[in-house]
């Protein structure tokens, strides 16, 4: 009889222990986030070229491709905001073609 009343209510501290750790944890996160971590987050600039390699083993620039990080804050929630920028010019099916994605 002791025991059929002993596990419902382990069961219930147990889930009232790890509900209340759950909480402390998303509270101090919440708080780290609005406490100023701007900082955390860094503009970035990064430039690759693309190339492609002929059968003699040369290498030829045919585009390059840019992406940014940028920090930015909206209505309190920070973030980063990223930009791609690719452009290409090759031949595709014997046609000089330019590609480019802003």
């Amino acid at each position: 009889m002791l025991r059929r009343k002993l596990i419902p209510i382990a069961i219930t501290a147990f889930w009232l222990i790890m509900m209340s750790l759950l909480a402390r944890q998303e509270i101090g996160r919440r708080a780290q986030i609005h406490s100023g971590t701007a900082g955390a987050y860094e503009v970035s600039d990064t430039w690759m070229g693309i190339y492609i390699a002929s059968k003699d083993g040369a290498e030829t620039r045919i585009g390059y491709m840019r992406t940014q990080s940028i920090p930015k804050v909206d209505g309190g929630d920070e973030g980063v905001e990223y930009r791609l920028t690719l452009k290409l010019a090759t031949q595709l099916l014997s046609f000089p073609t330019e590609i480019a994605l802003h």
